[in-house]
Formats: structure tokens, sequence, C-alpha cells
């Protein structure tokens, strides 16, 4: 992580946080709203605010009044903007991102894939979800991270192109760190939009678990990384 006591940021700046789904999105949305403001803050999550987007890409100073961005898109955006993009991102264990997404899609019955949960506990969402991705591609949190299903590929990106990376559980501190660096203050902040009905990772079986930890193996081994590094990192500015 390029993040440092050293680290300078520039005026023109673009934040850049890399929304990996069911990874505390609207907390940081929030976040980065009351930093700069909803008109600066750039979030295409409807289809049809993606189709503006892609529209708007087209020209760069169509760009130019935004001072962050926050999508479920992958690296690489700030080649649009034609400025430094300034990358953060937040992971999760996988199992426990797993269970979110399949209690949120429960709760909103207008998800395409919610035809899979209405009838089905989780074990047989499971069994059908995978079938909807190929398995090689399954190091999901990796891929946005670097385009990349790879952990080797994504820890690169983490080392040399990131400036923060850090567990969702550690949402706090991410914010107290950012605000410092990037020069914005923030009194508080929040978790948002947790997922009610969530499953306890306790009441799976061992089975389904061990398939989870197979198929999302990449991405395990993401997660225990930046939450090591993220934990060096605190110790080094002295985080609370």
């Amino acid at each position: 992580m390029l993040i440092d006591k050293e680290f300078l940021a520039k005026p023109d700046d673009l934040l850049i946080f890399v929304h990996i789904p069911k990874c505390a999105g609207m907390s940081m949305f929030n976040t980065m709203v009351r930093a700069y403001g909803e008109d600066h803050i750039l979030a295409p999550y409807s289809d049809e605010d993606l189709r503006d987007y892609e529209n708007s890409k087209k020209e760069a100073t169509n760009l130019a009044p935004y001072r962050a961005l926050l999508a479920h898109l992958p690296y690489g955006e700030h080649e649009h903007f034609r400025r430094r993009g300034v990358y953060v991102t937040l992971v999760r264990d996988p199992v426990d991102r797993f269970l979110s997404l399949y209690a949120w899609i429960k709760n909103h019955p207008e998800h395409w894939l919610y035809s899979m949960v209405e009838n089905r506990d989780l074990a047989a969402f499971w069994r059908n979800y995978r079938q909807h991705y190929p398995y090689e591609k399954l190091g999901e949190q990796c891929y946005y991270i670097c385009r990349d299903g790879r952990f080797e590929v994504a820890r690169d990106y983490i080392d040399s192109k990131y400036l923060l990376a850090a567990p969702i559980g550690e949402f706090g501190r991410f914010v107290r760190l950012l605000s410092g660096v990037l020069n914005f203050r923030l009194k508080r902040y929040r978790i948002a939009n947790r997922s009610s009905g969530k499953p306890k990772i306790s009441s799976l079986e061992r089975k389904l678990i061990e398939d989870l930890k197979t198929v999302y193996s990449e991405d395990f081994r993401l997660f225990k990384y930046i939450s090591d590094q993220f934990g060096e990192i605190c110790r080094k500015f002295r985080c609370l």
C-alpha cells in the first residue's frame, strides 16, 4: 500500500473507491458525501447511471467536477479522468461476504437472483449460484482489485497501485487514516446497510464451509494479506 506519513495529496486527486459488492459501499458513500459534498461524488450503480457514466467518459471535461468515484467497477477508471486516481478499497472474509449476499438477495425481491433464494436454503442457493459463475473466476474480490482472479496479481496491485485497503471490520480506522492524508476531517462515521437475517457462520454445515473456502481460496489469501498489512500500517501510524 502506498500510504505513509510522507504521502502528499494533490488538489485535483480523484479518490476512487473500488466497491467490491457487500463490502461497506453504502458506509463509504456516506463518508465521502460528508467529506466532499454529494455534488462532487460520482456513484453510478443503477443501469441508467452506468449508461450516463459511460457516455460522460467520452469527454474528460464531463468528469471534471467530481472528486470521488464509488462503483462496482474494477481497477482502471482513473484513465478516463486524466488525473491521478487515488485508489482505496475494503475487503471481507469470503464466507461472511457470501452470507451477507444471500441475506441481501432474500430481502430484495427485485434482485435478479431472487428466484434462487425464494424457496431454497443457503446450501441449495450456493449450488445454483456457482452455475452462474465459472469456477476459475470466483476469486471475485481479487478480480475487482486488479481485473484478475489470482491472489498474486491482486497482491501486487495492492502493494503498488492502492493508497489503502482494509478489512471492513476496520472501517473506523480506515476512515481515520484516509481523512488524515486526504485532508478532510470527519467527526463521526458509521457502518450502514447491514443485511438483516444473515445466517451465522456457526450455523453452516462443515461441508458447505469447506466448499466455500475451496472456491474462494484466492479471496481468502487476499483477505488475510490485506488484514495483516493494514495492521502493520496502523501500528506505524499509531492508530487507535
